[in-house]
Formats: C-alpha cells, structure tokens, sequence
C-alpha cells in the first residue's frame, strides 16, 4: 500500500467514525485512488495541491441519509429572512440536536445609512440575539458564519467543517469536535509529507 492511500485510510476511518461513511472498504480506498489520479490528468489539476480535494473525493462515498451536509450558493441573502432561512438549514445538519425555536432575521436601518442583521431564536430554554453589520451584500456574510462556529463549539456536540468547493458555493459537513480534530491533524501531516497534488498522488502505488 502506498503511502497516499495510508492517509486515505485515516481519513476514510475518521469520517466513518464521525458518522459519514457507512463503511470503509480496500473498494473505497481503490476507487478514491483512481478518482484523485484522474483529478492529477486534469490539466487544471496538475501542479496545484490541495489538501481538500483529498476530502472533496472521499465526501463521494458519504452517505445520503443522515444528511449531516450544509451545501448552498453563497450569493442568496435578498430578504429579510433569509439568514433565518439559512440556519435553518445548518440545524438540520445537526439531525436534531439543534432545534431552533421562534428563529427570525431582519435587517435595521440605522440613522446615517448603517445596515445592521439581526438573528433571533431559542435553544434549551434560552434566548439568542445576534447582531453584525450589513455589508449591503447578496453574499453571506462571514459574521454569520463566525457566530454559527462560536455557537456549535460552546452549544452543541459538533461543528461545522467546511470543505472549500470550486465555485460560488458553501459546503460544511457537521463532525463531533473529535472528528474535526482529528481530521486537521491528518491533513496538517499531509500537507508536511507531500509537497504538491503530483507527489501525493504518486504516492499512491
């Protein structure tokens, strides 16, 4: 086994752990091979190394149900509740710990032109406001996703980790805080071993 694959396998076994992977298989791991040396033929691919296209390939063979992924445009706040809307969306990852009562958004419009979003909901008994500036953006802002990574550490069982796409969307998985450490020490230890996409996908025979 190569190298390459070993850290597969770490991977692979983390991500079955934190309850995304229903099983882990010498099929997976081949089949994840085969996927990143196609990725290492893309002439966009070749030369480029990111550590998160060894996740994005392993994320293939996550299972559909629980869905435990946030996965949206990042351009789609346009009214007033869409950020509600949106973490709606993020408590349902959670399948059910996060239960968000009497959640609303709004956005204020102060004297002098300031914009100011605010966020309003319930969770075990106790009540959330939060506020951050407008940026007058259709984008999400990322105060928003600042306070949603402070709440799930302090509130709930996990968090929300983000796997970076190619295009204008957003996609989080949502991992005990256990997985996710244990997932940054595996990619930190990639990135030190291989020092391009080339190498680690050389690595794999």
């Amino acid at each position: 086994m190569g190298r390459s694959q070993h850290y597969l396998w770490q991977m692979a076994l983390t991500l079955h752990q934190g309850g995304l992977i229903t099983h882990v298989t010498q099929k997976v791991i081949q089949q994840a091979s085969d996927e990143l040396r196609r990725l290492f033929s893309h002439e966009d691919m070749e030369g480029e190394w990111t550590v998160y296209e060894v996740l994005n390939v392993l994320s293939l063979f996550i299972a559909e149900e629980p869905n435990h992924c946030v996965w949206y445009d990042g351009e789609r706040i346009y009214d007033d509740e869409d950020y509600a809307h949106l973490m709606q969306e993020y408590a349902d990852a959670t399948v059910g710990e996060w239960i968000p009562e009497n959640l609303s958004s709004a956005r204020s419009y102060e004297e002098g032109g300031k914009e100011c979003d605010i966020i309003d909901f319930d969770f075990r008994g106790i009540h959330f406001h939060w506020e951050f500036n407008a940026s007058g953006s259709d984008w999400v802002d990322p105060a928003f996703l600042d306070l949603v990574e402070q709440f799930s550490r302090t509130y709930l069982e996990g968090e929300f980790f983000e796997v970076p796409t190619h295009d204008q969307t957003a996609c989080f998985y949502y991992l005990p805080h256990r997985t996710v450490a244990s997932l940054i020490i595996i990619m930190e230890q990639i990135e030190q071993h291989f020092a391009n996409f080339d190498a680690f996908v050389e690595a794999l025979d």
